[in-house]
């Protein structure tokens, strides 16, 4: 009975030990195993396959980028991160491949998604060739950067520019990306208070798709379908002529529906239109604003609106209805920590 409870206890240690953080783009899962008691380091799986260990170093670094060479550079409100350690996994001969560690950076800022930055060091047990590689490739593609002190021999990886995509797609070889596939729009059910059968739903989708200023999209959770929204270029939309100062070229502006009653209220809501505003920015690096047109009487949405980052900018009349005009920056979208 006591090598029973042993091993009972020697298991339970084990799954206490690991945790699911996330899956990637192609369903690959990524999990945590330890801190392990030898070097107080956690193991980064995917798909069951170790990649690669960090651990927190007992030091501190900021990245200072103004008042170099004054008082300030050392007394200044910056805030200092502990330093992480990337080493190699003990038994892997082969390098850490630039998908593999686009996807330990993912995970890393899942983790720690309150810090704007994250300081870090290859360990020794990364061959400096390998090292070198992998440095180049998170500093050229705009995941990590320098400090302007020579002096400081961390690289600092950059909340902002991983969630902008920088180190993914083609060029790096990185799968990041949003579902595309040919879907049914009109089996969804009948968009804002409009009427008629299902023809004739089919027809104004289909002539939503041939206009090159509007998107529409179903939204999904966990592949089933809960809502319906149209991504619309600004400028090119009648709420053009109701923004303060103006629309820019590159303004995009959203329609959301959630048709299934189990996926509304706000557990759900701050996700998919966090979600949908995230894959507006990423459409279009010029984009710097999202701008939405909820009716004034609507508490709910705008709500909903303000809580996921947007602001209220103004309010006005269409001439079918009274709107609030709520707005979202790309600055303090990707500065903040909006994705969580």
């Amino acid at each position: 009975m006591d090598k029973a409870n042993q091993r009972l206890k020697q298991i339970q240690n084990i799954v206490e030990k690991q945790k699911h953080v996330l899956i990637l783009p192609d369903n690959a899962h990524v999990v945590l195993h330890g801190p392990d008691a030898l070097h107080g380091a956690t193991t980064i799986t995917i798909d069951a396959r170790r990649v690669l260990k960090f651990r927190s170093l007992p030091r501190e670094a900021a990245l200072v980028l103004s008042a170099l060479g004054t008082p300030f550079e050392k007394n200044n409100p910056v805030p200092k991160y502990s330093v992480l350690e990337l080493f190699a996994c003990e038994g892997i001969k082969t390098p850490i491949t630039i998908p593999d560690l686009w996807a330990v950076v993912y995970t890393l800022w899942t983790l720690l998604h309150t810090q704007e930055v994250m300081p870090f060091v290859f360990a020794p047990s990364i061959p400096p060739n390998d090292a070198e590689t992998l440095s180049s490739y998170l500093l050229n593609s705009g995941l990590a950067r320098h400090a302007l002190d020579p002096n400081v021999p961390e690289l600092f990886l950059l909340r902002g520019t991983f969630w902008q995509g920088a180190g993914s797609g083609p060029a790096w070889g990185v799968t990041s990306g949003w579902l595309r596939r040919p879907i049914d729009y009109a089996a969804f059910p009948p968009r804002w208070g409009e009427q008629g059968d299902m023809e004739k739903h089919r027809a104004y989708v289909a002539g939503i798709e041939r206009d090159p200023h509007m998107l529409p999209l179903i939204m999904s959770w966990d592949d089933e379908r809960m809502g319906y929204a149209e991504i619309v270029w600004i400028k090119e939309n009648h709420v053009a002529a109701y923004v303060p100062g103006g629309a820019q070229d590159h303004d995009r502006g959203l329609h959301v529906l959630v048709g299934e009653e189990k996926f509304r209220g706000q557990i759900f809501s701050q996700s998919w239109f966090r979600s949908v505003t995230h894959f507006m920015f990423l459409a279009d690096p010029r984009t710097a604003r999202i701008i939405g047109e909820p009716k004034r009487n609507n508490p709910a949405i705008i709500k909903t609106s303000v809580d996921a980052g947007m602001h209220i900018k103004t309010a006005f009349y269409f001439p079918y209805k009274y709107s609030v005009m709520t707005c979202n920056l790309r600055e303090r979208f990707f500065k903040e920590d909006m994705l969580q």
